[in-house]
C-alpha cells in the first residue's frame, strides 16, 4: 500500500470578533493515518488558551452515529504561527479547534490548513 495526502477543508473563523469562537467540525476522517494542520500567520494563540477538540461523530455526515460530543485532546501542542502539528494513529470522525484566535477581526480568516495522510 502507498500513502498520498488529500486536502481538507481550512479552519476559518466564523465570527467578526478576532475569531475566538470555536471553529466548525472537520470530518472525513475515516480513512486517515495522520492529520496534519498548518498553521497560519493569521494565528495567534497557545495550547494554554486554546484546545483541539474530537468526537466520535462525523461533523460532514448528518445521519452520523455515535455521540455528538467533543472532548479535548491532551496531546496536542500548539506553540506558535508558522507551526505544523501532525496527529497520528486516528481513532476519531471529527476535529475542531476552540479559542484559538486570528490576529485580524475579519470573519472567515484562515487560521489553519488542514490535510490528512491515507492509504491507496
Amino acid at each position: 500500500m502507498s500513502l498520498v495526502v488529500r486536502n481538507l477543508p481550512p479552519i476559518k473563523t466564523f465570527t467578526s470578533s478576532g475569531g475566538a469562537a470555536v471553529s466548525f467540525g472537520l470530518g472525513l476522517l475515516d480513512d486517515a493515518n495522520s492529520v496534519t494542520l498548518f498553521f497560519t500567520s493569521s494565528f495567534t494563540g497557545t495550547t494554554t488558551t486554546a484546545t483541539l477538540q474530537v468526537t466520535q461523530f462525523d461533523p460532514s455526515d448528518a445521519a452520523a452515529l455515535g455521540s455528538s460530543a467533543w472532548y479535548n485532546l491532551s496531546t496536542a501542542l500548539v506553540t506558535s504561527s508558522g507551526m505544523a502539528l501532525t496527529l497520528t494513529n486516528i481513532s476519531f470522525r471529527g476535529l475542531r479547534v476552540n479559542g484559538f484566535t486570528a490576529t485580524s477581526s475579519q470573519a472567515g480568516e484562515v487560521i489553519a490548513f488542514a490535510s490528512k495522510q491515507i492509504s491507496v
